[in-house]
This record gives structure tokens, C-alpha cells and sequence, in this order.
């Protein structure tokens, strides 16, 4: 049924979890009721949210290295009736809303927040299965093809693509808890035909760490697009690299199951049409990606490529087009230049603030030592026009990402203003 780490969850030991719950006050009755969940062992969380999701009641995910205060205070402004902190045992109720109801169970989790504050968004449990299934037509995995999930479990791409598709389609998902590489690479050699679901920051590590001690067979990424050095490195594996798409408010839009660049976001799903404007007639240009099905249109904010197979390109977020004296500058582009220079192991690109023209080009960057940024400068100058080149380049031992992985261009380019 189920397994984490090492260990195996069978049927009959998930049934005496449901029984547990079923004699535990707070969860006898959930129907109308919103929990918010906070737990750090992933063994805890998943058996909880699949007994939710059968009685119909509704589930906020928080990441388990939330500290309490912030978990509680969070749970209450999101309308919740509790939380449940780290064992299902623990809840905290949120007496104000004992009374009110939730009219259709949900899926609640906040935006990522890295173009602005995050919302909460909620997703039906219906409308949750009607992803699943478009989702597994599309993935369209080999029979005994077992599911390695080192992405977060209380992120929806864990959960819904990593778990809940994988139970869906009859297999047994290895739930990796901690994202632990080394773990993660001793699991993959006991299951060689495998798909492992992760993030970017997670498949460098587990890329980095593996050294031919393990074959991988195939690599899921999501939640931002994978870096071209990343794409490289894994491409020369032999492993087939997969990437899906999709945003908060629509779940999974596209999946590319043999990527063919790092900004390959593949075919839409069989519920979704998704196009974007494009100004000239007979050239792809970049617009924003629009996705559309039978009950909902949802405006990604991602500029993007329609190709003539129907297949997207991924370009750039919209609030994180440069504007450089009214000329537009994708940060993705100069990243891909910067990346294959010599010596640079990673690197953003993000807004600054210039007297004159209004915006700048910064950059944040990971490289060997003796790099200085002038050499960088000088590289870029003789790949792109005069404007793209970043004005200034700063050389850190580490880029600030999110639980998730995400690199927030917003807060770099806030953190420059305070400056």
C-alpha cells in the first residue's frame, strides 16, 4: 500500500490508523470541518490526509518545520477549525469557528509567494480526482514502475502527483522522509525501475551525491523549471528526465515525458487547452499562458510559448520581466548565458533599481573561487546586447530558496531596495 523509507505500511496497519482516529474527538466527525496539518514525519501526515479525503473533510498543508505559534496563528486567519501539530493526537481548536461549516471538502495550501504575498487557495477533492486522471493518461507509466517520492509530502506536488496518482494508478508509493539523498539513492537501487518525484534543489543534491552508485531510470521535476546546468548534467546520464507544469489555483497543467531543453513544460493534460497571445503573426512570441477547461480559466502569470504541436516553452514569470529603459529582458535567457560560462555552478537574475532607467539588471551568483565578476560581465557582453548584461554581480556561497526550492526574485530584488 504504502511505504516510508524502509518501512511498509500494509492495508490492514492503515485500517487500525483509520480506527484510531475514528475513537479520537476531533476527527469522529470531519465532515465540514477544515484542519490544518502540520507534521513533520510524512508516515503521520499521509495516512491522515487519505482518511480525510474519504470522509470528506477538508486539509490545510503546512510544512513541518513550521514552529507552532506560526502554524496556529496561520491555521486560524486561513478559517480553520484546528490544528493538528505534529501527532494527530495534538490539536488545537479554533473556538471562534466551532459552529460554521465547510460547504465542499478541499485541498487548502498558500501560494508560494514569490511574486507577492501568498494567497490561500482551495481545490475541491473532486476536482482533485479529476486531475489524477487526467494527469496518470498523460505520465502514462510502465507497469511496475515504482514511485520514489523525495519531493514534500505536505506540498500538493508530493502529495497529489507523488502519492495520491501513484495509489491511483495501483502502485506503491516509497514516501522518502527529510528528503534524505543518501536514502533516497539506496531506495533507487532497490527499485530499478523507478520514477523519482522531486524538486530541482533536491535532484542536484541527489545528482551531485550519486556518482554512478545508482542507475536512474527516471526523474520527475516540478515547481520551478530546472536549471540549464541541471538539465545538462542529468541529460548525460542517460536518465529520462521528465518535467511537469502547473500553478496553485489549476493543480497540474502539462507534463513533458522526455524533456528535450530545461524549459520544456510538454503537452497540456487532456482537461486543459492552454494558449497565449501571441503579437506577431507567423512568430512564437512569449505571452502569458492561459489554461482553460470546462469549469475553470486560469491565468498562470508565466510568460510562455505556444509551439505548433502544442507543446509550451517556458520563458519567464511576468513579474519577473526586467524593464531596462522600455527594453524587456527575460532573467531565464541571461541565466542560461551565465551558466555555461566556466567556473559558475549557479545562478538568478533579478530586478534592481537604476536612477536613470528605471530598472536593472542584478545577478546572485554561486562560482569557484578567483571568478570575479567583471570576467562574468565581459562574458556576457560578447553573447548579448549591452542592456541584458547585468550591472552588477554578486558572488554568494548560497542562494536563498524556499522549503520547496524556489528562488523568490521578488525578495531579492526587495532585499536590494532596503540596501
Amino acid at each position: 500500500m504504502l511505504q516510508f523509507n524502509r518501512d511498509e505500511m500494509s492495508i490492514s496497519e492503515l485500517e487500525t490508523r483509520w480506527r484510531s482516529y475514528k475513537q479520537t474527538p476531533h476527527l469522529q466527525n470531519p465532515l465540514g470541518k477544515r484542519y490544518a496539518l502540520c507534521f513533520n514525519d510524512s508516515s503521520e501526515l499521509v495516512p491522515l490526509v487519505l482518511y480525510l479525503k474519504e470522509i470528506g473533510g477538508s486539509v490545510l498543508l503546512m510544512h513541518g518545520s513550521t514552529p507552532f505559534h506560526t502554524a496556529k496563528s496561520t491555521a486560524d486567519a486561513a478559517g480553520c477549525h484546528g490544528l493538528l501539530f505534529h501527532e494527530y493526537g495534538q490539536y488545537f481548536p479554533n473556538l471562534e469557528l466551532q459552529a460554521s461549516v465547510e460547504k465542499e471538502p478541499k485541498v487548502y495550501q498558500f501560494s508560494s509567494g514569490t511574486t507577492g504575498n501568498a494567497k490561500l487557495i482551495g481545490r475541491s477533492w473532486a476536482a482533485i480526482d479529476k486531475e489524477i486522471s487526467s494527469y496518470n493518461e498523460a505520465v502514462s507509466l510502465e507497469a511496475g514502475c515504482t514511485p520514489i517520492v523525495i519531493a514534500p509530502v505536505s506540498h500538493s506536488y508530493g502529495l497529489i502527483c507523488g502519492v495520491l496518482a501513484s495509489l491511483a494508478r495501483g502502485s506503491k508509493p516509497v514516501i522518502v522522509s527529510n528528503a534524505n539523498p543518501k536514502l533516497a539513492i539506496g531506495l533507487i537501487r532497490d527499485f530499478p525501475n523507478h520514477i523519482v518525484y522531486g524538486v530541482p534543489v533536491q535532484l542536484q543534491a541527489l545528482a551531485s551525491l550519486n556518482q554512478s552508485q545508482a542507475k536512474l531510470h527516471k526523474l520527475m521535476s516540478s515547481g520551478v523549471p530546472m536549471s540549464v546546468q541541471l538539465f545538462e548534467q542529468l541529460s548525460h546520464t542517460g536518465v529520462t528526465l521528465m518535467q511537469q507544469y502547473g500553478c496553485s489555483e489549476a493543480g497540474c497543467i502539462s507534463v513533458s515525458t522526455s524533456m528535450q531543453s530545461h524549459h520544456d513544460l510538454g503537452l497540456p493534460l487532456s482537461k486543459w487547452n492552454v494558449f497565449a497571445d501571441s503579437s506577431r503573426i507567423g512568430e512564437l512570441m512569449p505571452a502569458e499562458l492561459v489554461a482553460s477547461s470546462a469549469d475553470q480559466i486560469v491565468r498562470t502569470g508565466d510568460l510562455g510559448i505556444v509551439n505548433k504541436d502544442g507543446s509550451l516553452a517556458f520563458v519567464s514569470r511576468i513579474d519577473d520581466v526586467i524593464n531596462v529603459a522600455g527594453l524587456k529582458v527575460y532573467p531565464l535567457e541571461v541565466e542560461e548565458v551565465i551558466s555555461s560560462m566556466p567556473g559558475i555552478k549557479e545562478i538568478v537574475i533579478y530586478r534592481g533599481s537604476h536612477p536613470i532607467s528605471g530598472d536593472k539588471v542584478r545577478g546572485m551568483a554561486i562560482a569557484d573561487e578567483g571568478l570575479l565578476p567583471e570576467a562574468v560581465r565581459e562574458w556576457c557582453l560578447q553573447r548579448l546586447p549591452a542592456y541584458k548584461v547585468p550591472l552588477e554581480i554578486s558572488f554568494v556561497n548560497e542562494i536563498p530558496k524556499s522549503a520547496t526550492g524556489k528562488i523568490s526574485r521578488r525578495q531579492l530584488e526587495l532585499g536590494e531596495v532596503v540596501q
